[in-house]
């Protein structure tokens, strides 16, 4: 998006973390929301294997998004902002959700993963939240566009906010 070969960008946003697309020159509507929560693989009882903000002078495994991952870029700035938090250690990273899930599901860590792709994982009861009611993270979803667009671009933004999506 940023060198041109994109017209559109869907992606995650939070109202306090700077974006990395300059306003003037992108628009964006709020196409829907989600929330980031801690989760964890579940233990025989059903509670979580790992716990924030964990047992004093353990750090915690957490599996991290990348650097070039849109999430990392929100929770990194968010916990950037904590008077003081859990003491974590990053044993794996990427920069896909999915790949994240995967691994907390093999008891690898625990992460912040969006509620939207990770239904199946509470349904069965194979991943539950790893964190009070203190430690989820709320983040909009965003359709991002250029100002200068293609004028093929232009139809599909039109047909957006027909469905009502508020810049």
């Amino acid at each position: 998006m940023l060198q041109g070969r994109a017209q559109f960008l869907l992606c995650h946003r939070h109202p306090e973390v700077a974006g990395r697309v300059d306003q003037a020159e992108f628009l964006s509507a709020r196409v829907g929301a989600d929330t980031l929560v801690p989760v964890a693989a579940a233990d025989g009882a059903g509670g979580p294997r790992f716990t924030l903000p964990g047992a004093r002078g353990n750090p915690l495994p957490v599996l991290a998004y990348s650097e070039e991952s849109g999430l990392g870029w929100i929770l990194r700035s968010v916990a950037g902002k904590a008077p003081s938090g859990p003491r974590l250690e990053t044993v794996f990273t990427s920069h896909l959700a999915v790949v994240l899930k995967r691994m907390a599901l093999d008891v690898r860590g625990f992460a912040w993963l969006p509620l939207s792709p990770i239904g199946d994982g509470f349904g069965d009861g194979r991943l539950v939240r790893a964190g009070g009611e203190g430690w989820p993270v709320p983040v909009e979803v965003r359709l991002v566009r250029r100002r200068a667009a293609a004028a093929a671009a232009e139809p599909f933004w039109q047909a957006a906010g027909a469905y009502g999506f508020a810049p």
